[in-house]
């Protein structure tokens, strides 16, 4: 830890569950942490008024000390991250959420990536549909390299991948596609991080599932289904994942369900079937994840007992082998 991170109390350990306005730390004189979901300071009440989903707390200015509540009844998440102020020193600071267990609906955050789909084309913006209590804005030019005269022409039902340049309480939601790296590539290459997602197919999973505590897991899943079918894939905070198989290199010998062999299909067919045993083992690593079966009888220190990473890593190969089987039927 950081200095910084050395003047902080905790108040609850990691994977407690707390209730609105209970005590989570204390922030000392010149201590510094960086607030995430469901979470606010004591003395920045104003600041959640404002709609801020995220902010950065420091004490350089005053001799007191300041709390950090929970806003919502949910688990603590504890993880160290960069110091935003600190710039490319290295600096780390702790950040804070609590991740609701019942949560179905997107709360939009400042500077989260989120699979958005367009419901309605103005002349000089889009409304974004990005699974959250109000629509969002998608400014016509918020495009790397996007002119007036040269910009996605986008329609009701295109799909894009943005994320939130804008979250107030009383204002309209506002995203992006601007790349927030500096690494920016024109949007008509198609090669930037952000912008219309073509082809493939969007994925609805429980917004649990991108909490700070189940996105590892979620993207060891991944990688284990990658490396039977691969696939492009855009993960949104929103709850909803874009994939893609990659034609030519995916393919199920028979039907995943079933396991019985079917003869040759088309490229479009192959595409769905693909498509719907991904849909399917998502859903069941995700259940998986926030069902926690796999953490029981772990010994973490035990070299002989399975540690829960390990378990949970011979579940969601099991889960990958059902519907993508290393060995296909003749």
């Amino acid at each position: 830890m950081s200095s910084s991170s050395q003047k902080v109390t905790l108040l609850r350990n990691a994977n407690d569950f707390v209730l609105p306005g209970q005590l989570i730390a204390r922030l000392s004189h010149g201590a510094a942490a960086v607030l995430g979901r469901g979470v606010a300071s004591l003395d920045a009440c104003d600041a959640m008024e404002r709609g801020a989903s995220s902010a950065h707390v420091g004490q350089e200015e005053r001799g007191d000390s300041v709390l950090v509540r929970a806003t919502v009844a949910g688990v603590v998440n504890l993880a160290m991250v960069a110091d935003p102020s600190s710039g490319n020193s290295g600096a780390t600071v702790p950040k804070f959420d609590v991740i609701s267990p019942t949560a179905k609906r997107y709360m939009p955050r400042l500077g989260d990536s989120v699979v958005g789909i367009v419901v309605k084309a103005a002349s000089h913006s889009y409304q974004v549909h990005i699974n959250g209590p109000h629509l969002a804005v998608l400014d016509c030019l918020a495009f790397d390299g996007a002119t007036k005269s040269n910009r996605p022409k986008l329609v009701p039902g295109d799909v894009v991948y943005c994320h939130i340049s804008a979250a107030q309480r009383d204002i309209d939601v506002e995203v992006s596609c601007e790349s927030r790296d500096g690494n920016a590539k024109d949007w008509v290459t198609g090669e930037g991080q952000y912008g219309q997602l073509k082809e493939g197919a969007v994925v609805a999973l429980p917004v649990q599932a991108f909490s700070p505590s189940s996105a590892p897991h979620m993207t060891r899943a991944l990688d284990i289904m990658g490396a039977r079918a691969p696939f492009d894939a855009a993960l949104g905070s929103n709850g909803r994942m874009w994939l893609r198989p990659l034609m030519g290199k995916a393919s199920l010998g028979g039907d995943s369900a079933s396991g019985t062999t079917r003869g040759p299909v088309s490229a479009a067919t192959a595409t769905t079937r693909i498509l719907i045993a991904l849909h399917r083992c998502l859903h069941e690593a995700a259940a998986l994840i926030s069902d926690g079966a796999w953490m029981e009888g772990a010994d973490e220190s035990s070299p002989t007992t399975a540690s829960s990473s390990e378990r949970l890593h011979t579940a969601l190969s099991q889960c990958v082998e059902r519907y993508f089987p290393s060995t296909q039927p003749n």
